[in-house]
């Protein structure tokens, strides 16, 4: 049963529109369609860590606001 359910999620995940990680004036954005997060992580694998919070935000269907305010 647990399985079942992971493997339903999983692939919603995957079909999700994919986010993209950009550096600009000194600052990091995760961009996700028309929207632009910021976040001031340092380190290369900080990007996938965003890309992982706001894919899961996404999924939860977490209020853009709350996550506005969670970074």
């Amino acid at each position: 049963m647990i399985e079942e359910v992971a493997k339903q999620k999983k692939a919603k995940l995957l079909k999700s529109q994919p986010l993209k990680t950009v550096f600009e004036n000194g600052q990091n954005y995760l961009i996700d369609s028309d929207k632009k997060y910021e976040f001031s992580l340092i380190g290369t694998y900080q990007n996938k860590n965003m890309a992982l919070v706001l894919e899961s935000c996404r999924f939860l269907k977490i209020s853009e606001s709350a996550v506005k305010q969670g970074l």
